[in-house]
């Protein structure tokens, strides 16, 4: 069987984008983060804690545990979706 996928995007501001495909609509947030930012997420890791290092970015992002320093690699789009803030290297809160 074949499925046959639609899809295009739209940006909605300056820092959203609507998603549009088969009759869905996906309204994103795009989070900006670069290597030595925190972040804090939605949900806590294992050990507790729920802030992490970005180690590095790309499509796919490697994010470090501030309390266990256990090595995570996420996909960057399930990471935008799970994170709450970016505490930025240099001080500022995004």
């Amino acid at each position: 069987k074949r499925l046959n996928i639609f899809c295009f995007a739209m940006q909605n501001t300056a820092n959203s984008f609507i998603f549009f495909g088969n009759g869905m609509e996906i309204n994103m947030k795009i989070v900006r983060f670069s290597v030595g930012d925190t972040l804090v997420m939605r949900k806590p890791h294992p050990c507790g804690e729920n802030k992490f290092r970005v180690a590095r970015t790309g499509s796919d992002v490697r994010i470090i545990c501030l309390k266990c320093q256990r090595d995570v690699t996420v996909e960057r789009l399930k990471l935008e979706r799970n994170v709450k803030s970016v505490i930025s290297s240099d001080g500022d809160n995004a």
